[in-house]
């Protein structure tokens, strides 16, 4: 489900929903960061979501179901603001791979974040993500991230995506990408591991 559409310029920018632009309303976002970041020799452009996670109808799920972070090539036309849901046509999720999108990464939550950290408080490297830290401390639930693997100075002109997903919509799109030939298989690989390890299936006991 489509959640919020920004038009990018590739620096920095900022944007917080007020009162009446009815954007939490809708979607229960408070606000987006945007930032370029480098990690080693990869550039990245940072993207943050606050949630509002006060309000008592809000939704929670929110704070850990799979989002998405797209920069894509904008429609005819292209845009010029923030659309938010209401205005968005639903649409199956979409790979790095199909033509309109540029670049696309997960969003990160409260338990993968404190699984990155144990494993690095451990020594080890098992987990396939940044790990946020704030003057050494996680940041807080309702702040998600997505490193999406595109240096923000080119992306001026292109669109950001936010939209919420399932397990089942990200494997099987991954799949179809692969029996279309979009993907190779050491993508395909790449990325059913990362949509494992950022949502975990739960297991069950009987």
């Amino acid at each position: 489900m489509a959640l919020l559409r920004l038009a990018l310029s590739g620096s920095s920018h900022r944007f917080h929903s007020d009162a009446t632009s009815g954007v939490v309303e809708k979607v229960g976002i408070l606000g987006v960061d945007i930032s370029p970041r480098t990690v080693g020799d990869s550039h990245f452009t940072v993207v943050q979501v606050l949630l509002d996670d006060e309000r008592p109808d809000g939704d929670r799920s929110l704070l850990s179901c799979p989002l998405v972070a797209e920069v894509t090539r904008p429609p005819a036309g292209g845009i010029l603001d923030t659309v938010a849901a209401a205005t968005l046509e639903e649409s199956e999720p979409r790979l790095p791979s199909d033509p309109d999108v540029v670049a696309s990464a997960l969003f990160d939550h409260d338990a993968f974040r404190r699984k990155l950290k144990a494993e690095t408080d451990a020594g080890e490297s098992i987990t396939r993500g940044v790990l946020v830290l704030d003057n050494g401390e996680l940041p807080e639930p309702w702040a998600r991230f997505a490193f999406v693997p595109i240096p923000l100075r080119v992306t001026a002109g292109l669109e950001l995506r936010i939209y919420r997903s399932s397990v089942e919509e990200l494997n099987s799109g991954v799949e179809t990408a692969f029996a279309a030939g979009r993907i190779n298989e050491d993508e395909r690989r790449n990325l059913l591991m990362s949509i494992d390890q950022h949502h975990p299936a739960v297991s069950v006991d009987v």
